[in-house]
């Protein structure tokens, strides 16, 4: 009986291995590009006057999101929740990419470090403490 010729069996495993990396580099590459589309953190410039804390959001990533998708709470410095609410309500309100945005909703905190949480459409969630003197 006769087996496959060298030459062939070499080609064959050539075509598997370029085959192969070809589908891992995709994979890679699609797994990057999602993980680092849409960014969101609490920016400094976050402030709070008297309880009404102004949330300030930065997009370090490459793609805009919806204003209206990113959900902000938090808990207040006494250890209660503070009540929820969307950056923005106002259709086609877009945080862009690379951009600090200032969200129309405010939160209401206490007097003293309150904890502010922004949760982007993917489930991601930053927060950061930002002081409250009401």
């Amino acid at each position: 009986m006769k087996g496959v010729s060298t030459i062939i069996a070499t080609i064959l495993m050539l075509v598997i291995v370029i085959s192969m990396s070809a589908f891992a580099f995709t994979y890679m590459t699609g797994i990057f590009t999602r993980e680092t589309a849409v960014v969101l953190s609490v920016d400094d410039m976050t402030s709070c006057s008297g309880t009404s804390i102004t949330v300030m959001i930065d997009n370090s990533g490459t793609s805009s999101v919806d204003a209206t998708k990113v959900w902000l709470s938090g808990t207040n410095a006494a250890g209660g929740a503070i009540t929820g609410a969307y950056c923005n309500t106002t259709a086609g309100a877009t945080i862009s990419a690379g951009s600090t945005y200032q969200c129309s909703s405010t939160l209401t905190g206490t007097g003293g470090f309150n904890t502010v949480k922004v949760k982007d459409p993917t489930g991601r969630t930053r927060s950061a403490a930002i002081q409250c003197t009401g």
